[in-house]
């Protein structure tokens, strides 16, 4: 009788403490005035071995109790937060950062290049378009970088940490990174089309049928700041690292939140991501099947006008080859984040791991948006003549 209350107070203590564990467990936060590198300790590991010769129903309960408490307390995130914080200095701090100054200065030497060859071409329209949307993104970049420099993180109450940054601004990147995304799916149909139906492209593709497309697609990306905007506030928050008052971020938008999102990044970008890498396989065949027929022609008029059409396929090929291999890791988050609703950034678990994981693919859209200009040059004439004539002062040929 004594044997068997000291077993009942033993499973007592151990399923109490169990239960203490667990929500310990699923009630760790970050601290807002934490750094990503100081995330909390693990929660200790609290096993019990149940004595040889009893197996009774409490102490199989108690033995379920203790290996659902041992794979919680294994492993509380699936990415450390050192390495988390390697991956974010080499990629955010370093790499990224480069290669968005560049593609400040490159996107806007594209802008002045394709205003000044006018807007009568569907072309000119599309590539100033596309970078248009590429400075949007590397200047968030740029901007994301400085939320991420240790000196500045303290500097002020009102700085934003990146986690704040970066809830505030998503939705702005997102409009942008869709918007690039329909346009260069755009490019590719249109190119494609001129590959297959080339005396007919010029009535399906107009200037004004191009403007108009773009306009709409730009109103879609903009009305889908307007869901997770409505739900976002700024806040007083009292950092415990500090003991300073900082702005802090807070969102409410719930199961809304999520469903926008569907609705106006993951199913968009999905179906720009599909279009753009179906329309560059079908627009490769097509090219060097084009390629072979109009090497037959005798007429030297005629071998020009295909030669100006197959290096404008070409850097067209190449910058949707660009877009699908730097985007390819994005789609994976979007359909890694649709089938697990536990893949996000305020999950203990996939925190690190989702941040370190970002900064590879920010840095593979920022070699995406930077290196365009340096396509046009090597295959365009026309755009390198601009250039020369806009930064160079050359005079008109």
């Amino acid at each position: 009788m004594l044997q068997e209350d000291k077993e009942g107070q033993e499973r007592y203590r151990v399923t109490r403490t169990y239960s203490r564990t667990v929500v310990a467990c699923l009630t760790v936060t970050r601290d807002p005035g934490m750094e990503h590198h100081e995330w909390p300790p693990l929660v200790p590991v609290i096993q019990h071995q149940p004595q040889h010769g009893h197996h009774d129903q409490g102490a199989a309960t108690m033995g379920n109790q203790s290996g659902a408490l041992h794979h919680l307390g294994r492993q509380t995130y699936l990415l450390g937060p050192d390495a988390r914080f390697k991956f974010e200095l080499v990629f955010n701090l370093v790499l990224t950062f480069s290669f968005s100054a560049t593609g400040v200065l490159t996107n806007s030497i594209n802008i002045a290049v394709f205003a000044r060859q006018g807007l009568s071409e569907t072309a000119n329209i599309n590539f100033l378009a596309l970078s248009l949307s590429d400075l949007v993104i590397v200047a968030w970049f740029l901007a994301k970088a400085l939320c991420e420099n240790p000196l500045l993180v303290h500097a002020s109450p009102l700085f934003l940490t990146l986690r704040d940054f970066f809830l505030l601004t998503l939705p702005v990147y997102h409009a942008a990174q869709g918007f690039g995304a329909w346009v260069t799916a755009l490019i590719t149909v249109e190119r494609t089309v001129c590959i297959v139906y080339p005396l007919r492209v010029k009535t399906i593709f107009t200037p004004a049928r191009v403007s108009a497309a773009l306009a709409l697609v730009l109103l879609f990306e903009l009305a889908s700041l307007a869901p997770p905007y409505s739900s976002m506030q700024l806040v007083w928050v009292v950092s415990a690292g500090s003991n300073l008052t900082k702005l802090r971020h807070a969102d409410q938008h719930g199961q809304h939140g999520a469903l926008s999102y569907l609705v106006f990044y993951t199913a968009p970008s999905l179906a720009a991501f599909t279009v753009v890498t179906l329309g560059t396989a079908i627009l490769v065949v097509k090219l060097r099947q084009s390629v072979r027929r109009r090497q037959e022609m005798t007429h030297k008029s005629g071998q020009e006008v295909a030669q100006k059409e197959v290096k404008v396929a070409q850097s067209v090929v190449l910058v949707c080859v660009m877009f699908v291999v730097c985007y390819s890791p994005c789609v994976y988050v979007i359909v890694k984040g649709a089938l697990d609703p536990d893949f996000h950034f305020g999950d203990p678990y996939y925190e690190h791991f989702v941040f370190s994981y970002l900064s590879v693919t920010f840095f593979l859209q920022s070699v995406s948006s930077s290196m365009n200009m340096f396509v046009y040059i090597k295959l365009s004439s026309r755009y390198k003549q601009t250039f020369r004539q806009v930064f160079c002062a050359a005079k008109p040929a």
